[in-house]
């Protein structure tokens, strides 16, 4: 009888992996063959230290990420890469950026929403949250399988410096009347709980989530996390289940993936801004661009879903 000592419940825990079994960086040249070779609802994040390919898959995986890393240490990087690859499938991309500038790259480009203000940001969040609303009624008066329901594309908000977004949005929600609005914070923690079916996905940013601005259970919505030169805050914030903290990979581009109980050194992909716009100018396809009339449609049920939701009539 033999045993795989590669293979097991243990397989991929946090541990520190010779740097000599990475690659030094992870460019686009060395990933293309691989990146468009993943599924429609798969964006490729980098590669371990066995060579395999880590992917963040929005069906198989949690359909939330939250990436912690400190400042400098590569959160646009990881936004970039993942914002590309979803706006190059055909899906959109949402940033939420109250630092102005984290994404100049992708501003003007198709598919792109791009919010910097509060005000800019809470209409945002809202006008998804009522699209959310639209997406599920389809679903619920499709007959087939949940996942083959006509929603539309896919939505991916980026949220930058989740923290400060969060504190923003909680002052500019002391100005709203009592009552007859539908808030922001309410509308972001919505999106969180109903957006897998709906096709909905946000990924967070920030060195590590405020408690105090982001509840627990808002946390545990992010099923998947990535720590980036992480320290013991942050571990204990989001990887708190798998025990003591190891040393956190120095090198550059590199950090852990969390999910599933464990946690997987990776080589993160890394895309420079130009290659990011080119890539999305040149490969997604047309046919998302277009569309026009079923994009008027949708904008319209979002407007009567606001609506609803302003007047208290959707749960």
């Amino acid at each position: 009888m033999q045993f795989n000592p590669q293979e097991g419940p243990f397989t991929g825990m946090a541990s520190v992996t010779a740097s000599s079994e990475f690659p030094r960086i992870l460019t686009y040249q060395d990933a293309a063959g691989v990146i468009w070779d993943t599924g429609p609802d798969e964006y490729m994040l980098g590669v371990n230290g066995r060579g395999e390919t880590e992917t963040f898959d929005l069906v198989a995986d949690s359909p939330h990420m939250f990436v912690s890393a400190e400042s400098g240490a590569g959160k646009s990087v990881v936004a970039a890469s993942i914002a590309t690859q979803s706006l190059v499938k055909g899906g959109s991309a949402v940033f939420l950026d109250v630092k102005r500038i984290s994404h100049r790259w992708a501003k003007n480009l198709p598919g792109v929403t791009y919010a910097v203000e509060v005000d800019e940001i809470a209409n945002v969040i809202v006008s998804v949250a009522a699209e959310l609303r639209r997406r599920m009624r389809v679903i619920e008066n499709y007959p087939g399988k949940i996942s083959d329901a006509p929603v539309g594309p896919r939505i991916v908000l980026v949220a930058e410096e989740i923290n400060s977004m969060m504190s923003e949005l909680e002052e500019f929600e002391r100005s709203l009347p009592p009552r007859g609005v539908y808030r922001p914070r309410r509308a972001f923690r919505d999106i969180l709980n109903l957006g897998r079916a709906a096709k909905v996905h946000v990924v967070a940013f920030a060195q590590y989530p405020d408690t105090k601005l982001i509840p627990r259970p808002v946390i545990e919505a992010f099923g998947t996390r990535i720590l980036i030169r992480h320290t013991r805050e942050s571990w204990n914030s989001l990887a708190w289940s798998l025990g003591y903290a190891p040393p956190a990979p120095q090198a550059r581009g590199r950090g852990l993936i969390i999910r599933a109980g464990k946690a997987i050194e990776t080589q993160f992909l890394y895309l420079t801004e130009e290659e990011c716009a080119h890539l999305v100018r040149t490969l997604r396809p047309e046919a998302e661009r277009v569309g026009l009339i079923q994009e008027a449609r949708r904008a319209l049920a979002q407007r009567r879903e606001l609506r609803a939701l302003e007047r208290g009539e959707r749960g």
